[in-house]
């Protein structure tokens, strides 16, 4: 029911999410309870704090349990939000399929609205094209998943927006294609000015017994 990703160095996010897996893994079989998302950020959050930042690991945990929707993000100083959605890197999450947004409209803080499910990726769809066509390191595709308390639905190549096309012409240029005009070569004269010969030495080969 946790899921988490990062961004800043690939492995540093690797492992530390291979780590707070499998310390999950056994707090859960030694409690015999749905694991939190508030212990698993507190376990990471202790993790990254020993290293002092030498752990380029930008980290968004989310989670769906009994007590509702959360989302936390973990920086590598330890410092931690809350918050309805988020971004990190290339990554954004929003935290309900239904989210309600506030001040919309001329009404204000006052004014709520929901979100259906496709808007919802519409939304993100737009914010994850945006990010992708500015970065040269960010890919070519989107990929989504949506967490509900039942299941995780993968949208795995949600779209792509940059299709590599092919060559519009041959390149390959064959000899002769430029025509030379002229050719002159010119003989450069010096004067030798100190000349030494070193002679090598040679090793007589060892004798074995």
């Amino acid at each position: 029911n946790i899921y988490a990703l990062g961004a800043g160095t690939s492995a540093d996010c690797d492992f530390q999410a291979r780590l707070l897996e499998s310390q999950l893994e056994l707090f859960k079989l030694n409690q015999d309870r749905q694991v939190h998302v508030a212990t698993a950020v507190r376990k990471i959050q202790q993790h990254l704090f020993r290293h002092q930042g030498y752990l380029g690991a930008y980290l968004i945990i989310v989670d769906v349990d009994v007590t509702g929707s959360h989302m936390a993000t973990v920086h590598p100083h330890r410092s931690i939000s809350f918050l309805p959605f988020v971004a990190s890197g290339k990554n954004l999450f929003l935290l309900n399929i239904f989210i309600r947004i506030s001040n919309l409209g001329s009404g204000g803080y006052t004014s709520l609205s929901v979100i259906e499910d496709h808007e919802t990726k519409q939304l993100i769809r737009v914010a994850l094209y945006a990010s992708t066509i500015t970065d040269l390191f960010s890919g070519s595709k989107i990929n989504m998943y949506v967490l509900t308390k039942e299941k995780l639905d993968k949208f795995l190549s949600y779209e792509i927006i940059a299709v590599r096309t092919e060559k519009q012409a041959d390149y390959t240029l064959t000899k002769g294609t430029t025509e030379v005009l002229s050719i002159n070569v010119k003989k450069i004269k010096y004067d030798v000015v100190n000349e030494k010969v070193k002679a090598t030495e040679t090793h007589e080969a060892m004798e074995l017994a």
